[in-house]
C-alpha cells in the first residue's frame, strides 16, 4: 500500500511540475503549473480551427479563476504573458491535430540609464 501511495504521489508531482502539455483529443484536459499559476487546458473542434480553452488561477487569488479562449488554425502559434504574472510566459501552438501548451519561467530585466 505504501509503495502504491508513493508511486501515486510521485506521478502527481511530476504531472504538476510539467512545463509542457500536448493535447491530441478534443475535450481531453491537461494541467500544468508554471511559477505561481495553475492552468487547465482543453480544445474543441471547429470547422478550420480548434478552440483552445485555458482556465487558470494564481497562488495570490486561488478562488478567482480566469479564462483564455484561443482559436488556432493548423500551423498557428503564439506566446504571451498573463496580466500580473511577471517572469513567465505561455506558448500555444497547433500542428495538425496536436495542440501544445507550454509555460516558461523567464528572467525579468529592467532597463537602466
Amino acid at each position: 500500500m505504501k509503495a502504491l501511495l508513493a508511486s501515486a504521489l510521485t506521478l502527481a508531482a511530476s504531472v504538476a511540475a510539467a512545463d509542457t502539455v500536448t493535447l491530441t483529443e478534443p475535450m481531453a484536459a491537461a494541467s500544468l503549473r508554471t511559477g505561481q499559476v495553475d492552468m487547465v487546458v482543453y480544445f474543441t473542434e471547429g470547422d478550420a480551427a480548434k478552440t483552445v480553452v485555458a482556465t487558470y488561477v494564481t497562488d495570490a487569488e486561488p478562488a478567482a479563476p480566469k479564462r483564455l479562449i484561443l482559436s488556432l488554425a493548423d500551423g498557428d502559434a503564439t506566446r504571451f504573458g498573463l496580466p500580473g504574472q511577471h517572469g513567465q510566459s505561455y506558448s500555444f501552438a497547433r500542428t495538425g491535430d496536436v495542440v501544445e501548451i507550454g509555460g516558461t519561467l523567464t528572467a525579468t530585466e529592467l532597463a537602466m540609464n
